[in-house]
């Protein structure tokens, strides 16, 4: 290829010293497949041919001034101004441009600078050389060249040049054109906010009509301040943008007014805001540093038109949000990826053998997938110890998902017809599985048994996560909801969202588990100093209470409760080694001090008995429960028709009530068991030398462990373990974002307007209210305990608010001493909305930033009826 005009999109990199930066990253862009309009290139040859009889006498100007001094270099720019005043476009350029012009439409054009000095990491030159939006036709387009190669003359560009030394005749003017894309809303955003540099935060800017209202300060633009780890508003400005600016007839752009009901609704909606802040992380993670990128939205399609090294930012905050990938395929490239994981370890990045555990289960749900007959898969993909999921069609051809799926649809339908559940299949394998394995007598295994231990664990992880993915897909809904609707005329939907409230009441793992902690609270209460010992939380209260003689009744008790339950996925212990701090998830059994911690938060209901006791709490919930379904029968004078809801809302909550007992011996007993496994195999490493300490082994992934464990002696492996300790924690220092690979640029439907949202500022809001999502009803208030990391059991105290960004099986036990629950995630359908509803404690879920606008201490009354949260 000569130097002569480039298509944009076609392969240039080889040329990117000839099309300028600002050309070569779009180039490369557009390459990747991102939404990148149509392009020419002009090459720097032409602006050196087209300036070269005017070199000698522009130097000799540049030679006699100190162009660092702003009065000099603009005396400077007049005289070169004054001699390019003959600049012109070669023959030969006038020729190709009249060929290839026409390729670009028949539209306006917009014809920008690119010129080798612009755009570089270290320096940007923005808004230095000339832009011209608005060409209609060859003679503006020659013209609008002919101002970008004088600009790389003007007196800003030269006092920059001078200043940073950078007057080489080498450095020249590509010219880049492009279609005009006629916003209806553009901006720009900060992959990282410059203005207040924060490595999480990105900063968004958006204005009705073309970008340039942006850059130039000439339209009034929203700002908002995001998380880059969720994504959730820190700070959102709607301005009132009266003015944007358009296209006009010919060349360049002009004022308009904005229409009254759209200037003061935000450019992008939640949609479309969410898609800005995903396409342009892509973007960062593609080029390897954070982005200054301008975008446009056309026709609801979301483009490209510019992305720059953000220059002011502290080495420190672009190394943490420098998050570089590497990818195995283009088709996993081109994909949305979602971050999945980061509830217990801020940074999000896991040890080794977390991720063979997540790896194992994924592994089972695939395959559950396969047998179903499933048309969508969910891939999975780490990338700096972080899991990101995807969606996927699955590998199965269009007639296995038919064949697959009606023989499984046909196995639930005669299963429901004999009133049996799937878990009644299911159930009985996974239990004396989960039995056997807690069987293990550790203490006489040498290396080989535990290597086999550790490989079983392992695998019952897998068979179990096929098991639980085919388990929620076992709830047939659809007859009960059929038979709802007929009673009481809602529509499919509003009986669906009515689902989990007909569900609850029954008796499950959880219940019992909560129940016997409050039993517990009860036998210590009977022997003051059982009660002191607890209510201490010393790290080995345990061992205390097992040299007191009369903690011999609670120590039976508490020998029961673990069990059934000390295989449980429980607290985060800090596992410390030298400088290496790192959080390791025990099981109930190996943190004995996490359920004497629980008990002990059942002490002052059981001293006071101002609060019911768990028993009575479900109790009452039940006979709520029982009454609002004998209210909806009465609504009816059909009998038949109660009788077959009345039966198909028995098998429904005995569905439910098995999800809940499958969560607890898969979730909980699966993940329990393979860390119990691997601290067995640390203990004894340990003791022979292999590991420092047995924290260690969650370094290693489970070939590793497997073959150390086999090996007939010792094992150094220091050097290794010092290696993944150092690399963890480069990667715990980086920001997690919340999504990777690439988003699609076609945006839905824009909504129809509505009211103007709610402003977040960057002080806590006074408007003291959040509208959330009901997930148990009643109303409560309390002093709010805000808390963000799901490490340990939280610092509440009974007839608190606990607000959190989600609820885990590590806090739902202590539920039922809290006044309500308030969760920004979540919803009415999960584990800890179940868990509240059984109790009776208020809950609203789906709050979003309920933990950053509610202040630890405030009052918060929640109303679990409308999902209505307010506070003082």
């Amino acid at each position: 290829m000569n130097d002569s005009i480039f298509d944009l999109h076609s392969d240039l990199s080889a040329f990117a010293n000839l099309i300028g930066r600002k050309a070569a990253t779009l180039n490369r862009l557009a390459l990747a497949g991102y939404p990148i309009p149509a392009g020419l290139c002009i090459g720097t040859s032409y602006f050196h041919a087209a300036t070269a009889p005017f070199a000698d006498a522009i130097n000799a100007i540049c030679a006699t001034r100190d162009l660092q001094k702003p009065a000099l270099a603009l005396a400077a720019a007049n005289e070169i101004a004054a001699l390019l005043d003959a600049l012109a476009l070669s023959h030969d350029l006038t020729a190709q441009l009249e060929t290839r012009l026409p390729a670009l439409g028949d539209g306006a054009f917009a014809v920008r600078s690119s010129a080798t000095l612009e755009d570089l990491p270290d320096t940007s030159f923005a808004g230095q050389y000339q832009s011209v939006l608005g060409a209609r036709n060859m003679s503006d387009v020659s013209n609008a060249i002919l101002s970008c190669w004088r600009s790389f003359f003007s007196a800003h560009a030269l006092t920059t040049q001078a200043a940073i030394g950078r007057q080489d005749s080498a450095h020249g003017m590509a010219v880049l054109i492009q279609p005009l894309i006629d916003a209806e809303c553009a901006g720009v955003c900060f992959t990282v906010d410059p203005v207040h540099p924060q490595p999480e935060v990105m900063l968004i800017t958006a204005a009705w009509g073309l970008g340039s209202g942006v850059v130039e300060g000439r339209a009034p633009a929203d700002v908002l301040r995001l998380r880059r780890t969720d994504f959730s508003a820190i700070e959102r400005v709607i301005a009132d943008k009266h003015v944007r600016i358009g296209v006009t007839d010919g060349v360049g752009t002009q004022v308009c007014d904005v229409p009254e009901d759209r200037r003061r609704l935000p450019c992008l909606p939640d949609a479309w805001l969410e898609r800005v802040g995903q396409l342009r992380l892509s973007i960062e993670q593609h080029l390897g540093l954070p982005q200054d990128v301008e975008w446009a939205i056309a026709e609801n399609k979301l483009w490209l038109l510019q992305s720059r090294p953000i220059t002011t930012l502290p080495e420190s905050i672009t190394q943490a949000a420098h998050f570089p990938i590497d990818w195995t395929s283009e088709a996993e490239r081109t994909r949305l990826w979602w971050f999945d994981g980061g509830t217990y370890r801020p940074s999000g990045n896991l040890l080794p053998a977390e991720i063979d555990l997540i790896q194992a289960s994924t592994a089972g749900s695939q395959m559950s997938v396969v047998i179903g007959g499933g048309s969508q898969t969910r891939w999975r993909k780490f990338v700096h110890g972080r899991s990101y999921m995807a969606r996927a069609k699955s590998t199965l051809s269009a007639g296995e998902v038919r064949i697959r799926g009606a023989a499984y649809a046909d196995l639930l339908a005669r299963l429901q017809a004999q009133d049996v559940l799937l878990w009644a299949h299911f159930g009985p394998e996974v239990v004396l599985a989960t039995q056997r394995l807690d069987a293990f007598d550790a203490s006489s295994a040498d290396g080989s048994a535990l290597a086999t231990h550790v490989e079983d664990a392992l695998a019952a992880v897998n068979r179990h996560w096929f098991i639980h993915t085919l388990l929620p897909r076992m709830g047939r809904f659809e007859p009960l909801l059929e038979v709802y609707a007929q009673i009481t005329g809602k529509s499919f939907d509003a009986g669906f969202d009515d689902l989990p409230f007909l569900a609850q009441g029954a008796e499950t793992m959880q219940t019992r588990c909560v129940e016997m902690l409050y039993d517990l609270a009860c036998l210590a209460q009977v022997q003051p100093a059982v009660m002191v010992c607890i209510q201490q939380r010393a790290p080995d209260g345990l061992a205390q209470l097992r040299q007191m003689p009369e903690a011999t009744e609670f120590l039976r008790g508490f020998d029961d409760f673990m069990r059934i339950y000390g295989s449980r996925q429980g607290p985060f212990s800090q596992g410390i080694d030298g400088d290496n701090p790192h959080l390791i998830a025990l099981p109930w059994r190996e943190a004995p001090a996490h359920v004497l911690d629980m008990i002990a938060r059942y002490l002052p209901v059981v001293s006071q008995g101002e609060i019911a006791s768990p028993h009575t709490a479900r109790l009452r919930a039940l006979r709520e429960h029982e009454a609002r379904i004998d209210a909806i029968c009465a609504s009816t004078q059909d009998t038949a028709l109660v009788a077959l809801f009345r039966t198909r809302l028995d098998y429904f909550r005995c569905d439910a009530a098995c999800l809940d007992d499958h969560n607890h011996h898969i979730d909980q007993l699966s993940s329990g068991q393979w860390s119990q496994a691997l601290i067995h195999a640390g203990r004894w490493l340990a003791r022979r030398g292999d590991l420092a300490h047995l924290y260690d082994i969650f370094f290693l992934h489970v070939n590793e462990i497997v073959e150390t464990l086999r090996a007939p002696a010792m094992i150094d492996l220091r050097s290794l373990l010092a290696e993944r300790k150092a690399q963890f924690e480069r990667e715990s220092a980086m920001v997690t974002p919340c999504y990777i690979g690439m988003p699609d640029a076609q945006l839905p439907e824009r909504p129809p307007a509505q009211k103007e949202p709610e402003a977040i500022p960057a002080v806590t809001s006074t408007r003291n209210t959040i509208q959330g999502q009901a997930a148990c009803r009643g109303k409560a208030g309390g002093r709010a305990r805000v808390v963000t990391h799901l490490t340990t059991l939280p610092d509440v105290e009974p007839s608190d608010v606990l607000v959190a960004n989600d609820a885990g099986p590590i806090w739902t036990p202590i539920f039922p001493i809290l006044a309500a629950v308030v969760l920004n995630a979540s919803g009415p359908g999960d584990h800890a909305a179940i868990t509240a509803r059984e109790f009776g404690v208020p809950m609203v879920c789906g709050a979003i930033d309920a933990t950053r606008r509610i202040a630890d201490g405030a009052w918060v009354t929640v109303d679990g009826d409308t999902g209505v949260i307010t506070w003082e």
